[in-house]
């Protein structure tokens, strides 16, 4: 058993998922030949031949954490090897969507885990035994990621999984992926800093000067609704509820500390980012959280 798997980078889900193209092949059984009254002798002629699951008994396997639909592996227009000794050899390829949970805490430095999980169904673990080829991952058709860097590709023979006394064989395929942090640090952490910094210096000029008022206004009506657009665009794309993943992260603070700051300045504009209801929306939401609230508390006080 052995699967090849396609990174896709989804956006529109605060989970992270891969496309996993499963390729297994069955020879741990042979086929019993009971019944028949032609010569079992002359399969020895040929080295195998060919048949389908509709003839041939196949064992029912699932995919345990898929998301898009959880049924019993089968394809009837696969065709089922048949050696000359008996055994079958069955590759009912297919691609499966699973579901793997993310931890953006330390995004875009983060490192994410997905699996597979495939398992017998109806058939107890003395019936089926579920086992690895050499080659568990083929990593054969895997082209690099402008998001994500390939760490590791490896597989286990998970614990049996017990389901009304009894115990079905299971195997797991994990891959661990690390994001490329370059294009997130450019596009969001940098242009972060770089709000904070350019709105510090709006009170760095002097209170008589004209280049003050206009810097103000630039920023209010030029720089700050392009940029707030852009970060309500990225809410939207993950969710609504954070920047990335489904977890605060680094990013989700230092937004939120720079909304927090703009929003408690009259010099600013306190209804600038009201604006925007997704990012007023993640305001509010944010700051209803028991760790926010301690960090506003901790904060020192800001010159705006």
């Amino acid at each position: 058993m052995y699967v090849v798997f396609v990174l896709i980078s989804e956006h529109k889900r605060p989970d992270f998922v891969i496309i996993w193209i499963l390729d297994f092949g069955l020879a741990g059984y042979k086929i019993i030949m009971a019944g028949l009254k032609q010569d079992i002798t002359r399969l020895y002629k040929y080295n195998f031949s060919f048949s389908s699951e509709e003839y041939i008994w196949r064992p029912a396997i699932i995919i345990e954490n898929a998301v898009d639909r959880i049924s019993v592996i089968s394809d009837k227009y696969v065709p089922m090897r048949i050696a000359s000794d008996g055994r079958v050899i069955w590759n009912p390829a297919g691609v499966y969507t699973v579901s793997c949970e993310s931890d953006t805490t330390f995004y875009p430095m983060d490192t994410q885990e997905c699996y597979l999980k495939v398992s017998a169904w109806v058939y107890t673990q003395a019936e089926i035994e579920l086992h690895f080829k050499r080659k568990s991952v083929d990593k054969n058709f895997y082209t690099k990621n402008g998001e994500w860097n390939l760490l590791s590709a490896e597989s286990f023979k998970s614990e049996a999984q017990t389901r009304d006394d009894h115990s079905f064989s299971s195997v797991t395929f994990l891959i661990k992926l690390q994001r490329r942090c370059l294009f997130h640090v450019v596009n969001t952490l940098f242009p972060v800093t770089l709000m904070a910094v350019l709105i510090a210096f709006v009170f760095k000029l002097p209170v008589d000067s004209g280049e003050k008022a206009e810097y103000g206004k630039k920023l209010n009506t030029e720089v700050l609704p392009k940029y707030f657009a852009f970060m309500a665009k990225l809410l939207n794309e993950n969710g609504g509820k954070y920047l990335v993943g489904s977890k605060l992260s680094l990013v989700d603070v230092a937004f939120f500390d720079m909304l927090d700051k703009i929003t408690g300045s009259k010099v600013m504009g306190a209804d600038l980012y009201k604006d925007f209801d997704g990012i007023k929306t993640f305001y509010e939401n944010v700051q209803k959280l028991p760790k926010i609230k301690i960090y506003l508390e901790k904060r020192l006080p800001s010159d705006l």
